[in-house]
Order: C-alpha cells, then sequence, then structure tokens
C-alpha cells in the first residue's frame, strides 16, 4: 500500500487543524457581543481563510500531479470515498472564497497577518448576502463532511484492520 509524503501528510494535518479552528472560531464570532475582540476575532478569521485558500490550491495541484493508487476497499465505498473528498476539496475552496467575497461586498479589507491586504474583489453589495448564506451553508456542509471522513478513516483502521488510516498519519 502506498503511502502519502511526509510533506502532504503535514499539509494535511496542517489543514485539518485549521478548517476545524476556523469552522468552531466562526462560529463563535455569531455569538459574542460586538467588541474591539470581535473584529480583531475576524481579522484573524479572513487572513486564516486566505491561508487555506492558498493551502488547498497548492494540495489541489499536488493532488491531482500526484495521485495516489491502491485504496482500500469496495467499489462503493471507493466510490463513496471519492466523493466525500471532492467534497472537501470543492467546500474548501468554497469556503474561503465566499468569505472573500463577503468582505469585498462590503468593502471590508482583508488583512493577510498585516503583511499586506488582499485585494478586494469587483463584487456588488447584493452578492455579500448571497456569499454569507453560501458560507453558512457550506460550514454546515463541511461538518458533515469531516465527520464523514473521520467516520471512514476509524471504519477502516478499526472495523477493516487495514492500512488506510495508518498510511496519513504523522
Amino acid at each position: 500500500m502506498q503511502s502519502y509524503t511526509k510533506y502532504f501528510k503535514s499539509l494535511h494535518w496542517l489543514m485539518a487543524i485549521l478548517m476545524l479552528g476556523m469552522l468552531i472560531v466562526g462560529w463563535y464570532m455569531n455569538d459574542i457581543a460586538t467588541a474591539p475582540f470581535k473584529y480583531e476575532l475576524y481579522g484573524y478569521h479572513k487572513a486564516t481563510g486566505m491561508l487555506i485558500l492558498v493551502l488547498v490550491l497548492i494540495r489541489s495541484v499536488w493532488r491531482v500531479s500526484q495521485p495516489v493508487k491502491g485504496h482500500e476497499g469496495t467499489v462503493w465505498q471507493n466510490r463513496l470515498a471519492t466523493a466525500a473528498h471532492l467534497g472537501l476539496y470543492a467546500a474548501m475552496l468554497a469556503m474561503p472564497i465566499s468569505g472573500w467575497f463577503m468582505s469585498s461586498a462590503g468593502g471590508h479589507a482583508i488583512s493577510f497577518f498585516g503583511l499586506f491586504n488582499v485585494p478586494l474583489l469587483d463584487v456588488a453589495k447584493a452578492y455579500g448576502e448571497w456569499a454569507e448564506e453560501v458560507h453558512e451553508v457550506v460550514a454546515s456542509i463541511l461538518w458533515g463532511l469531516i465527520g464523514l471522513h473521520v467516520a471512514g478513516a476509524l471504519y477502516h483502521h478499526f472495523v477493516k484492520k487495514d492500512s488506510t488510516l495508518k498510511r496519513m498519519l504523522p
């Protein structure tokens, strides 16, 4: 069974931590009262979203150029895994892009951790509400896809007792 490179494993786990952190922080931000801390948190949330966008683009190029062979599972399990992975990639792209649309539509700058400002997109204000809806819906879908991804890995490890999970562990 082919294993993943240490670089791809590192990127996988870094993105897993960032994505889970962003989902938790995004949920939390909606519940805190307006305060300077809330706006600071939004700034970090936006900057991390842009970082995730760059990382998922890098990861997508790497994944297409370096396909991994040798999935362990039945035909329907492999199809489900492929669909879940495609859904995860789509969601990891949709979240930062919809966030970028929201910020752009509202005229809110996105500082990349104080290093530079991400250029705002030329987006009509009306698209900001649409982007916000997409952002919220995709966040819910992402929770489900992450759960399915984790469940699949645990199923392979504890039920099938194959090497699927071990290939991705650091």
